[in-house]
């Protein structure tokens, strides 16, 4: 098993930098943790973590978007953000992965261009989102040099040990041998990591196979994408791959995230992971080819960490919970198209987004669902009202959920505050059946400014209808605290903010 240490000198204390001029308030208002700002018509306080145009080191800049990742017990969060030369959106040369602490202080854990361990270089592409447990450590995919199609080759997957300063390899591509069942080396890695407090890693790996997804007329890579865990030593084992049985007869041809999340571990070992059965119907409307992007409309499956065995939860082609409505337009009633995004808490419960956009959309008509003692309950459906004002009218790809079971998603509305011809966007928690307001378009935060997006700059593929942004969704922890994006109304700034409940 190839293992070793790197040094930390990539990993760089951002804390001291002096940004720009015009930059230089919002980096301070940083550094010195403000007191959290109240916003009105929320029961949360906010405190901002960090500004677009905010200066890293003395030759990058936060710039285009924040990506987020995770924010443990301790109010610690990781996250994405594009990097520029400038301020300039135009200056764009890669991508990096942030771990920001508590009193202020930012360490940057890749960047585009920097050594990687094992003598390679980071590319600048992240498969984010980033993970991050409670004591501060951090995991995440990177796409290393020379990169490659399909998307994901050469890319390694990392571990951030705080309390040592170091970044280590889990999996090297070229170099990492694949577990039994499986032979050779990964050739790369897929997007999203999944870190608990055990320093399990759930990621998903890129290997060499005859068995992964095969669409008529398009070319196949000989690569497929399975599920993989490394524990805390870096031992790897199997959790699903192409070729693997599935439950109720066939075998898995895909297993992962073909770009939202895919995989998700709890403190116990359980692991909730999309994956695609071969021979059922797999392909995305106007997504890249197989060659270019490996993926599939999968279906949700829970591993059990103490007998091994693999449940289906959620399958694509089933009605949906209270799903005979019609409610995206599908005749016969709302169909799973596919399942993305699953998160398993402590107690065994699972968060996750369902695809019923009629056949043969996708991403068009979100909604998000709610596992527990078997039973799958609805947690916001289109047309639902909405805490705030307006109706429901998809999610983002992202969601998440704590151990006490609330939910944070984002949301599409039918309304348009502000009147700038794009539907407003919102972030809410669900607890219990309930639903409340986290931030919308028009909530205003003193200090920061109004929301116009619970968004920045986002690719979708394929994309929203036009004049329209995809809310991007955030992360919560065991306080209940949110971590999200947001653009002001002048269309233009974005921040990273942290919103911390009134009263619990």
């Amino acid at each position: 098993m190839y293992k070793t240490s790197y040094s930390a000198s990539p990993v760089r204390d951002t804390s001291h930098i002096l940004a720009a001029p015009l930059a230089v308030t919002a980096l301070l208002l940083t550094i010195q943790a403000p007191a959290p700002l109240q916003a009105q018509g929320t029961s949360y306080s906010f405190s901002k973590l960090r500004t677009l145009g905010d200066q890293v080191t003395k030759r990058e800049f936060h710039i285009n978007d924040f990506e987020p990742g995770g924010l443990n017990k301790h109010g610690e969060a990781v996250f994405g953000t594009d990097l520029g030369t400038t301020t300039d959106p135009s200056s764009f040369f890669g991508e990096g992965v942030f771990l920001q602490l508590a009193k202020g202080v930012e360490l940057e854990l890749e960047s585009a261009g920097d050594k990687a361990p094992g003598g390679r270089t980071f590319a600048g592409l992240i498969m984010s989102p980033a993970s991050i447990n409670d004591d501060g450590d951090a995991a995440l995919s990177v796409v290393l040099e020379p990169g490659g199609a399909p998307t994901g080759l050469n890319g390694g997957v990392f571990r951030y040990v705080l309390h040592k300063g170091t970044l280590n390899p889990v999996l090297l591509p070229g170099v990492t041998p694949v577990p039994a069942p499986g032979t050779g080396t990964f050739k790369g890695s897929a997007f999203e990591t999944s870190l608990n407090n055990r320093g399990d890693v759930v990621f998903s790996g890129m290997i060499t196979t005859d068995k992964g997804v095969h669409v008529p007329g398009e070319p196949y890579s000989g690569l497929g994408v399975g599920v993989f865990k490394a524990d805390a030593a870096g031992r790897i084992t199997n959790v699903a791959s192409p070729g693997d049985p599935a439950p109720g007869g066939g075998f898995f041809d895909y297993a992962g995230t073909s770009g939202a999340g895919g995989a998700w571990i709890n403190q116990h070992g359980d692991i909730a992971f999309v994956a695609h059965v071969a021979g059922e119907e797999s392909e995305f409307q106007n997504f890249p080819t197989q060659d270019q992007l490996i993926s599939a409309l999968g279906s949700l499956y829970l591993r059990d960490a103490g007998t091994g065995k693999i449940a289906s939860v959620a399958h694509a082609g089933e009605h949906s919970p209270a799903g005979h409505q019609g409610l995206c337009g599908q005749t016969g009633g709302d169909l799973f198209r596919e399942i993305i995004s699953p998160v398993v808490n402590d107690a065994g419960d699972i968060a996750f987004i369902g695809d019923i956009s009629p056949a043969p959309q996708v991403n068009q008509c979100l909604a998000v669902y709610f596992y527990s003692g078997h039973r799958r309950v609805p947690v916001v459906l289109p047309g639902d009202l909405m805490p705030g004002g307006g109706k429901f009218v998809t999610s983002g790809f992202a969601t998440a959920m704590n151990n006490s079971g609330e939910i944070v998603f984002s949301a599409r509305l039918d309304t348009d505050v502000n009147q700038d011809g794009v539907p407003d966007s919102g972030l809410y928690v669900w607890s219990n059946g309930s639903k409340r307001l986290v931030a919308r378009t028009g909530t205003v935060i003193p200090g920061v400014g109004t929301i116009g997006q619970v968004t920045t700059g986002t690719v979708i593929v394929p994309p929203p209808p036009p004049t329209s942004y995809f809310p991007q969704g955030g992360a919560i922890n065991d306080r209940g605290e949110v971590l999200f994006p947001a653009t002001l109304a002048d269309g233009k700034t974005g921040v990273l903010l942290v919103a911390t409940p009134n009263s619990k």
